[in-house]
């Protein structure tokens, strides 16, 4: 993709179709989630791709604290990105239906929970929930 961004706000976005990130810089902060005006978070459904991908801000899945954060609906790739800071994943959701399936990819560096995940983030069964 090889797009820059200087600062970038995706909250309370839903990206209907496949998401293509990979090789794309960021300069500054980004933020993917929920505002304060909502709860609805950011939602992928379909295939996400942030491979060899560079933030050099704060990278936030979560957005506002009482939103939904971030919902990965089906697969993602963060393979190869370079995060200058550590990411906020807090209350992003993952496709249980993908646990095992490697559909799910972080960097080999990731720093990931005993569910395979980072920190806050949690598997989900989307089929239960309105989104």
């Amino acid at each position: 993709m090889n797009t820059l961004f200087e600062s970038a706000n995706f909250l309370e976005v839903t990206f209907e179709g496949e998401t293509d990130f990979s090789q794309a810089k960021f300069r500054r902060d980004v933020s993917f989630g929920g505002s304060t005006s909502s709860h609805t978070g950011t939602v992928f459904m379909q295939s996400t791709r942030f491979e060899s991908t560079t933030f050099d801000g704060k990278v936030n899945f979560e957005g506002h604290k009482s939103s939904d954060g971030t919902a990965f609906r089906m697969g993602v790739s963060f393979n190869d990105a370079l995060f200058k800071e550590e990411p906020n994943f807090n209350a992003v959701r993952f496709n249980i239906h993908l646990k095992h399936s490697g559909e799910i990819v972080f960097p080999h560096n990731f720093k990931l929970n005993e569910e395979g995940l980072p920190e806050g983030s949690h598997w989900i069964r989307f089929d239960s929930v309105a989104q």
